[in-house]
């Protein structure tokens, strides 16, 4: 005997496959274009959208704006998800004018989404009314000739229908004394195009839409607590800031919806902040990141009354205005009020489990059902949860507790079918500070 292999046999056999993670750092944009035929494309940069067809102005600019906004975001994702909505939608804006006080300013920016945008002034001339202020407004826009449809319905509002559909017109800075409502409706199947979606790619976890009406919204809502994502949705209808019942925040919160968050934002129509919000969340580990009090680049900040603030929080809608000469979000929540990066950190921490568990049970050639073996699943759902401890979703201190049965009392049955159940677990959240308060006594 001369080698050592003679006295010595060693075979090292390497596991080179592991359960897929799912995926949390990439969002889907939903949205109507006629650039191709494929439900999912998947894009690394903006310059990629518009090759393939996608481009800022025209059927599809929501998608684009809406891209970005998430890509204007540093860090940003590594990828964006562009899912096709088959039907298209037809915008609907309603302008209600509130006042017809003489010397009363009506004010706004309009044009379609990515071209030129003009700045529409009225002023209010005496022995005025609403309807006569409608009227108005309605030549004001008539006047721009691009390709909308005004009326006037009951003589108490203003109705602007795009002529295309899929195509997106905004407004902009518009006075208060001048409501806005997005009265699009809802186009059939955008359910069934998520779920297509769904099918045809699954590796995202955010879906934001590129129009955003109540209608849309309420509906990718209901689909999306259904699902495992998330949906944001920014809206800049009036009732929500002025605490209006049946507004589209309101009616998410009365559904206890845990999935989606909104984002109000007066000033723009089209500002796509949530999809921007979302963008600047997703590159970090969930739960490592509270949604609040962050700034999103490419996106303004709203202005916002006290009074209005109260209606938004009540709601459960999102703000994002300047605080100290800060760009910040407040308060970070879902429609149903739980703060949107537990919810985040809660979906990460069952995916991680349940890829973690499933790979003991792969790379051993057994797992024995013995309490050496349920051990080995003990030590592996512990090991998650010290790593969302260092992640800073959940708490070191009380410390997390892992139990399972002994092998001994483990019901013949569970055995014979050779399924371990029983095994729980505790722990704590680490939470985050948003608001401190501070009291402090000073004395000579």
């Amino acid at each position: 005997m001369s080698t050592l292999e003679d006295f010595v046999t060693v075979n090292i056999t390497t596991i080179s496959q592991s359960p897929s993670q799912v995926g949390f750092g990439t969002p889907l944009v939903a949205g109507y274009h006629t650039a191709f035929l494929d439900k999912v494309r998947t894009y690394t940069k903006l310059s990629d959208l518009v090759a393939d067809g996608i481009t800022s102005s025209g059927v599809g600019a929501g998608i684009y704006h809406a891209a970005s906004k998430i890509f204007s975001q540093n860090p940003k994702v590594q990828k964006i998800k562009v899912g096709k909505r088959t039907n298209p939608f037809t915008q609907v804006i309603d302008l209600t004018p509130t006042s017809a006080t003489q010397g009363d300013i009506y004010s706004f920016d309009f044009g379609e989404l990515g071209l030129s945008i003009f700045t529409l002034t009225r002023t209010v001339p005496g022995a005025s009314s609403i309807a006569a202020e409608c009227v108005a407004i309605k030549a004001l826009i008539d006047g721009l000739a691009l390709g909308v449809t005004v009326t006037t319905p009951g003589s108490a509002k203003v109705t602007v229908t795009a002529n295309t559909p899929g195509k997106l017109f905004n407004v902009k800075n518009r006075t208060v004394n001048l409501k806005i409502f997005d009265a699009t409706a809802l186009p059939a199947g955008l359910s069934t195009d998520l779920d297509q979606i769904r099918a045809f790619d699954d590796d995202w976890y955010a879906v934001c839409l590129d129009s955003n009406s109540k209608a849309e919204v309420v509906s990718v809502a209901a689909w999306t607590e259904t699902q495992f994502k998330i949906f944001g949705y920014h809206t800049a209808d009036t009732d929500c800031s002025a605490g209006v019942g049946g507004n589209v925040a309101l009616t998410l919160k009365a559904s206890n919806y845990f999935r989606t968050f909104g984002l109000f934002d007066s000033k723009e129509l089209l500002s796509y902040a949530a999809a921007g919000w979302i963008g600047e969340e997703l590159p970090f580990i969930p739960g490592s990141s509270t949604w609040a009090l962050k700034t999103i680049k490419a996106v303004t900040t709203d202005v916002v009354s006290a009074s209005e603030q109260t209606q938004l929080v009540t709601a459960n809608l999102n703000s994002y205005t300047a605080v100290a000469g800060l760009s910040v979000t407040w308060k970070g929540v879902s429609a149903a009020g739980e703060f949107i990066d537990i919810a985040v950190g809660r979906d990460w921490l069952q995916a991680r489990l349940k890829e973690r568990v499933f790979g003991a049970l792969y790379g051993a050639r057994k797992v024995p059902y013995t309490d050496g073996g349920i051990a080995i699943i003990k030590n592996e759902v512990n090991g998650q949860l010290q790593i969302a401890i260092r992640t800073g979703f959940l708490a070191a201190d009380p410390a997390p507790v892992v139990i399972a049965p002994l092998a001994k009392d483990v019901p013949l049955v569970d055995k014979t079918n050779r399924v371990l159940n029983n095994v729980t677990f505790s722990a704590t959240l680490a939470g985050a500070i948003h608001a401190v308060t501070i009291n402090g006594t000073i004395s000579a």
